[in-house]
């Protein structure tokens, strides 16, 4: 059964992150590490599994140019850059602010004036011509010439081997900073590394970098964005009982999106216990809809519900899919005199009071002891052997507790 609901708000609709998988956790988009063979040698590097120098837990992307390149000619320089295409395009009119982190480690820091790190973007002005706007960290002091191609920013050099945060204001920026018109399309982002082979008294010397970059984002106001606003349905469901899925799915974006899919999923561990789906055919702009998906009959203990969205024109996917932590309990007749459960969170010892027998199940819904009678109990976290449980969540009754070391 499902049951929908409309609501239309009257809120201005908000900038959203227009670049997909912006932390770097997958790497489908990245070319692999490989050096040319001309004077102006050019490596794309991808470091999507160095969780070790994440900035939030994930993956980071990485320029580098750190190792001299074998047959590298004296004089040159060498280009390191990763491309990460916006899979719609926007234009400048609809932009808001550029984030990102940086994390640099340089070879030789007192000679920084020889190599730069930026964020490029590349752009398409209304009269077909090719536009970059360059975000670059160079030494104090140091400009390039612009011209209608080329346009920058210098950023301050940040500390070494520390993540440092920038923000920029996009439409400030290009259009009424540099004067680009605001129809000017953004087609992609890209992350560049410069280094340079010097010369001078202690010797030629390859002058290296390595940074790191990570969570760069581009907001800006989407046309196409339906995502999960929020999870309905409770937190709990019973052995033997039946569970539906809810939840309040939203479309952020400015135009109706149509034919889209709503998917639930419910899992253990790694395993999905149930899944269902709906379609929608249309959805207005800045409204949301309630759907309550298909019963899923508990027969075992389940760990987390998943809703997430499916939309082939969806701009941004930050807000696709949502999860929520499902606790597996038991149900019971409803206590129909006095029942007292104290502390919910406890170490040593749980205090109960009761009119009627006690059973304390584990998460998955196992007994694991039972107080007779009627009476004052106190339970010391042990089960029915008198063997120690380990800390967790568990059920007296229908009442959830929490066992802490």
């Amino acid at each position: 059964m499902f049951i929908l609901t409309f609501s239309l708000v009257s809120a201005e609709i908000t900038p959203v992150n227009l670049i997909k998988n912006s932390g770097f956790e997958k790497d489908t988009c990245w070319r692999d590490s490989v050096w040319a063979t001309s004077p102006e040698h050019c490596i794309a590097v991808a470091d999507p599994y160095n969780d070790e120098e994440a900035h939030t837990g994930f993956y980071s992307g990485l320029t580098d140019t750190w190792e001299r390149p074998e047959g590298f000619v004296p004089g040159g320089y060498e280009l390191a850059f990763i491309i990460q295409r916006l899979t719609i395009r926007k234009k400048i009119k609809d932009l808001d602010s550029l984030f990102f982190w940086m994390y640099p480690v340089y070879q030789y820091r007192e000679t920084f004036h020889y190599h730069y790190f930026a964020i490029e973007l590349l752009c398409t002005r209304p009269n077909g011509d090719t536009l970059r706007v360059m975000y670059a960290v160079a030494y104090p002091g140091y400009s390039w010439r612009e011209t209608q191609w080329w346009k920058y920013f210098f950023l301050d050099a940040p500390p070494e081997s520390t993540w440092s945060l920038t923000k920029r204001d996009l439409y400030e920026d290009i259009v009424r900073v540099k004067g680009i018109e605001e129809e000017t399309t953004l087609d992609s982002v890209i992350l560049v590394s410069y280094s340079m082979l010097t010369g001078g008294t202690g010797g030629t010397r390859w002058e290296g970098q390595k940074v790191y970059w990570d969570d760069i984002r581009i907001t800006g106001y989407a046309d196409y964005d339906i995502g999960v606003e929020e999870i309905l349905s409770s937190d709990t469901c019973y052995l033997g009982g039946v569970y539906y899925p809810k939840a309040r799915i939203r479309n952020y974006g400015r135009e109706d999106m149509e034919n889209f899919y709503v998917y639930a999923e419910i899992l253990s561990g790694k395993d999905v216990l149930y899944e269902d789906s709906y379609f929608v055919s249309s959805l207005p702009s800045d409204s949301s809809m309630v759907v309550e998906f298909k019963g899923y009959e508990v027969k075992r203990g389940v760990d987390m519900l998943r809703v997430y969205t499916q939309a082939i024109l969806d701009e941004c996917d930050e807000d696709d899919i949502r999860t929520r932590v499902l606790f597996t309990g038991v149900e019971e007749e409803k206590v129909s005199g006095d029942f007292l459960v104290y502390p919910s969170i406890f170490k040593d010892f749980l205090y109960i009071r009761a009119d009627k027998d006690v059973r304390i199940y584990d998460i998955e819904g196992r007994l694991i002891k039972e107080f007779k009678g009627k009476k004052v109990y106190v339970w010391d976290g042990r089960d029915g052997d008198g063997n120690k449980l380990p800390p967790g969540i568990y059920f007296v009754n229908n009442k959830k507790v929490i066992y802490m070391k």
